[in-house]
């Protein structure tokens, strides 16, 4: 994994969380309701600031496996 360039910060790297939100949350509340998008998000965030700044990383990606409602 390329690491990350120091002037890369807290907030370029929240601005990477609300961009997976805006992409995985249409999928994500189809499954588990619009109730909980917010506390997932907020939580999703924390934890991707914290493992790319323990792992000094510029990149992240994220798999999400969804089987279907029934």
């Amino acid at each position: 994994m390329k690491h990350a360039y120091s002037d890369v910060g807290k907030k370029a790297r929240a601005i990477l969380a609300t961009d997976i939100r805006a992409v995985e949350e249409p999928d994500l509340a189809t499954q588990f309701g619009e109730a909980a998008m917010d506390n997932l998000f907020c939580r999703s965030e924390e934890d991707v600031i914290d493992h790319m700044e323990m792992e000094n990383c510029q990149y992240i990606k994220l798999v999400i496996s969804l089987t279907k409602k029934r």
